[in-house]
């Protein structure tokens, strides 16, 4: 039986030994690192302890604790592309979460005479006129 990820290889000893499969089950458990914390308390709670349990556990644990590294990459480059809208220059932009009248509220600086030139600025250039 090999546990290569794990660092451990076992070897059945000879014939004129008798050693019983629980026992052996139990010296690999206890040889395992702190890393292995979670599957050495699922083994322990499958009584009676069989060395093949013991190899199908730590297997799964191995198995899982790859593909769950691989999870939060993608979600991070997921939210990495999400956009969030904003206003920009004293004007409303109707796809934020906040209403017109809450922008003053959040950005007094703005203010009535800064959207009043930039409404101004933009009727103008609507209608061909230059404001000076």
């Amino acid at each position: 039986m090999h546990l290569n990820p794990v660092g451990i290889k076992v070897e059945k000893p000879p014939t004129s030994v008798d050693i019983s499969d629980e026992l052996l089950a139990e010296i690999i458990v206890r040889k395992l690192s702190s890393g292995y914390e979670n599957p050495k308390r699922i083994i322990y709670e499958q009584q009676p302890l069989d060395t093949t349990k013991i190899v199908v556990k730590i297997d799964d644990y191995i198995r899982d604790s790859s593909n769950s590294s691989k999870n939060p990459s993608t979600i991070k480059s997921e939210s990495a592309f999400k956009t969030q809208n904003y206003c920009k220059n004293g004007i409303h932009n109707p796809l934020t979460k906040h209403s017109e009248e809450e922008i003053r509220e959040l950005h007094p600086s703005a203010g009535a005479k800064k959207r009043v030139k930039i409404k101004k600025s933009i009727k103008d250039n609507k209608t061909g006129n230059k404001a000076n």
